[in-house]
């Protein structure tokens, strides 16, 4: 997942960031889960990652990337 646009970085959904990574299929799959590359509190510039999700196969993959962009954000930026 990428930041929309520039800003800090003032909140992240961690019941949702959860679920992506059991979509994923973690913790049963080891390769599987989310990394993240940002924390709270920090300035983000426009397209920089905040996250990466791994899964051990495109579907699982697919799925849990498609459960985070929908049903609201999970990581919250205000403009500054």
């Amino acid at each position: 997942m990428i930041a929309p646009y520039s800003g800090r970085l003032v909140s992240i959904d961690n019941r949702k960031l959860a679920t992506v990574a059991k979509l994923a299929g973690a913790p049963t799959a080891k390769a599987a889960g989310v990394a993240l590359h940002s924390r709270l509190h920090q300035t983000v510039e426009a397209g920089a990652p905040l996250c990466t999700i791994h899964a051990q196969s495109p579907g699982e993959l697919d799925y849990a990337a498609a459960f985070a962009v929908s049903d609201g954000a999970i990581f919250g930026i205000i403009a500054e």
